[in-house]
C-alpha cells in the first residue's frame, strides 16, 4: 500500500489517465455496436453470409472483446475510486453499474457466439445458420446499447473526472 492507502498498481493511474481510458473504452464499445449491426442487416435477405458480413462479424466480436478488456483494465480503479462513492450517492447508481457490467458481459458472450457460428456458416449448413447469426449479433448490439446508456448516465452522475 502507498501512503495514500491505494494499491501502487492502481495509484499509477492518474485521474486524467483513468478518464482517457474510460473514453477509449466507450468509443471502442460504440464501434463494436455499429459493427454488430452489420451482420444483422447483411443477412436480412441473403441465405449465406458474404465475405464482408463475415469480416464485419469477426471485427464486431474482436472490438467487443477489446472493449471488455479495456473495461477490465479500469475496473480496479473504479472499485477503489468510484464504487463507494456511487453507492454513497445513491444505491441505484451502484446497482446500475453492476447491471451495466452484466449486460456488457452477456453482449460479449453473444458476440463471441456469433463469431463461432460464423466460422461454421461457409459450408452446407450456411443457410440454416443465418438466423442464429442474426440473433446473436442483434442481441449483442441491443445489450451493448443498454450498457452504453447506463454507462453514459453513470458517467454524468459520478465518473472519474468528478472525484472529490
Amino acid at each position: 500500500m502507498s501512503p495514500d492507502g491505494l494499491d501502487p498498481q492502481i495509484n499509477a493511474f492518474l485521474p486524467g489517465a483513468l478518464l482517457l481510458w474510460q473514453k477509449i473504452h466507450g468509443h471502442v464499445a460504440l464501434l463494436a455496436i455499429a459493427l454488430c449491426l452489420h451482420p444483422v442487416l447483411g443477412l436480412r435477405r441473403r441465405a449465406r453470409p458474404s465475405r464482408g458480413v463475415r469480416l464485419s462479424g469477426y471485427l464486431a466480436s474482436a472490438l467487443t472483446l477489446l472493449g471488455s478488456a479495456l473495461g477490465w483494465v479500469i475496473y480496479p480503479a473504479y472499485r477503489v475510486h468510484l464504487r463507494r462513492a456511487l453507492y454513497a450517492a445513491d444505491v441505484r447508481l451502484g446497482l446500475a453499474f453492476e447491471v451495466k457490467e452484466h449486460l456488457a458481459f452477456f453482449a460479449l458472450l453473444l458476440a463471441l457466439a456469433g463469431a463461432a457460428v460464423l466460422t461454421q456458416s461457409g459450408g452446407a449448413a450456411g443457410p440454416t445458420l443465418r438466423r442464429p447469426i442474426r440473433w446473436a449479433y442483434g442481441l449483442a448490439a441491443a445489450l451493448s446499447v443498454a450498457a452504453a446508456i447506463l454507462g453514459l448516465w453513470l458517467a454524468t452522475m459520478r465518473g472519474f473526472p468528478y472525484q472529490t
